[in-house]
């Protein structure tokens, strides 16, 4: 490449630049011979020898693919810069915003926007799919008993499968709809989340479900699901900052602080939609569950867009470490009972949402982070936020989900909730992490000067919380530390 095309970068970063000089015939070439190339850690632990080689004009060995010397100065600051990891840039691609304005009906609409005709379409393939009997494959409730009750527990919470198993699971729910007549060619809506759910969902057939059959003990056939009312779940989700954290989420520039932060929000997105949807238990019964859980996949594709990792490839360059059995080793990465594995869901090339990924990112302001990288510049904000991490609570002593609480003199000041079924001790997922952390923020001027203390509460599905003494729990211990805004 000419140095005309190729202009030196005095302070490049790896997420911002250094990944897209390696192509994918760079990548398999080297692999074999222990040079990973598509990982920071990867190229990183090689970068003398990459400088040497590309500087000489021995890789890539392709003349017409030899680096120029513009890029090669490019990769020298980098070292010399001490390999920052930065952030990925905010350009975000066009594809499925392309696609989606092509052809109507061939994205994932807004909830909100949708027309009479839509939703009466919409309900008549909900409402046969509920008419048919459980045992068929793909009955509403075939389809529900695969995230939680019925036994075996599948699915997978707070861990690196979080996001690829839900997204193969929204497509099952999907080509069940498409599996009726008439609507074949029907795409699942997406609820957004941080504004209040639309009347045409508190309407029969998307109002509730009655299970056909025995879940569990304490959920028999003739079980109907319950939620609170849209403007109480817009409440609820308003008082724990859904928006924000989503927001924390989206600006994060890799793929494990995505999904921490992600999930978060799921969580406390969960909670606040009221008893069937409190706990994993139930929760994909509720019909709210499939419009609020294809809008968590329209959060990870705008991610992966915007971070130009809709790839396997390019994604393997967004994780920070190098660990990454979950997503090629068997059985790691295995998304029971789907026969996808975690790489076979990565690619996001197949989706298109109604608002394009840019939209999601037009409005959104740096967020306040409590680790940021030794190569940015970064401020400390006027009204100071602080991250109160609670470390090492013994989750399986919980029956189901739980909040934890921050109080300054008595009131509360900060929440989150924490996603689980009632009875942790059986689920696989929950089992392989005994204690979680859960992170708070808050703002200093609400604590200073204050009594502190934390508060664990069961979250009863009919309606009767309960407080934990903290020694029920572990003891867990708390960590505070000031947030910083990346310039």
């Amino acid at each position: 490449m000419p140095d005309s095309e190729d202009k030196v970068v005095d302070n490049p970063t790896f997420l911002k630049h250094i990944k897209f000089f390696f192509e994918a015939i760079d990548v398999d070439h080297m692999a074999p011979r222990g040079v990973d190339l598509a990982t920071y850690d990867g190229v990183k632990a090689n970068a003398t020898s990459i400088y040497s080689q590309t500087k000489s004009g021995s890789m890539p060995p392709e003349p017409e693919r030899r680096w120029s010397q513009n890029r090669v100065k490019t990769f020298k600051n980098w070292i010399s810069g001490g390999f920052p990891m930065g952030n990925a840039p905010a350009k975000v691609l066009k594809t499925m915003s392309s696609l989606a304005a092509t052809a109507r009906g061939a994205f994932r609409r807004d909830a909100e926007n949708m027309s009479k005709e839509e939703v009466e379409r919409l309900a008549l393939a909900f409402r046969t799919i509920m008419e048919r009997s459980p045992d068929h494959p793909q009955s509403y409730f075939a389809l529900a008993d695969i995230h939680w009750f019925p036994t075996p527990v599948n699915c997978l919470h707070h861990e690196e499968r979080y996001n690829p198993w839900h997204r193969i699971f929204i497509d099952r729910f999907e080509a069940g709809l498409q599996s009726v007549p008439k609507c074949e060619d029907i795409k699942l809506p997406y609820w957004n989340v941080v504004r209040q759910p639309p009347a045409w969902m508190f309407q029969p057939p998307f109002d509730s479900y009655t299970l056909q059959r025995d879940a569990a003990p304490q959920y028999p056939a003739g079980t109907a699901t319950k939620r609170h009312s849209a403007k109480k779940i817009h409440a609820e989700m308003v008082d724990r900052d859904v928006e924000g954290t989503i927001k924390g989420a989206l600006d994060s520039p890799t793929f494990e602080s995505f999904t921490q932060q992600i999930e978060q929000a799921h969580d406390d997105g969960h909670v606040s939609c009221g008893p069937a949807m409190q706990t994993p238990d139930i929760a994909a019964f509720d019909p709210i569950f499939w419009l609020f859980h294809c809008n968590w996949e329209r959060m990870w594709w705008a991610w992966q867009q915007r971070h130009q990792a809709v790839s396997l490839e390019d994604f393997r360059k967004t994780l920070s470490i190098p660990d990454m059995d979950w997503l090629d080793v068997a059985p790691f990465n295995e998304l029971k009972p789907f026969t996808e594995t975690a790489a076979q869901a990565i690619d996001a090339s197949q989706y298109a949402y109604e608002d394009p990924a840019a939209s999601l990112f037009s409005a959104l302001a740096r967020v306040a982070r409590g680790n940021i990288s030794a190569d940015q510049s970064f401020s400390i904000p006027r009204k100071a936020r602080l991250s109160i991490r609670v470390k090492n609570i013994a989750r399986l002593a919980i029956s189901g989900s739980f909040e934890v609480q921050l109080l300054a003199d008595g009131k509360r000041v900060a929440r989150h909730a924490f996603f689980q079924g009632t009875e942790p001790k059986k689920c696989p997922s929950c089992v392989k992490r005994e204690t979680v952390n859960v992170d708070l923020r808050a703002n200093r001027s609400d604590m200073a000067g204050k009594k502190l203390e934390v508060r664990i509460e069961v979250l009863g599905a009919k309606g009767k919380d309960r407080v934990l003494a903290l020694s029920e729990v572990g003891n867990p211990t708390i960590n505070i530390r000031e947030l910083l805004v990346a310039e």
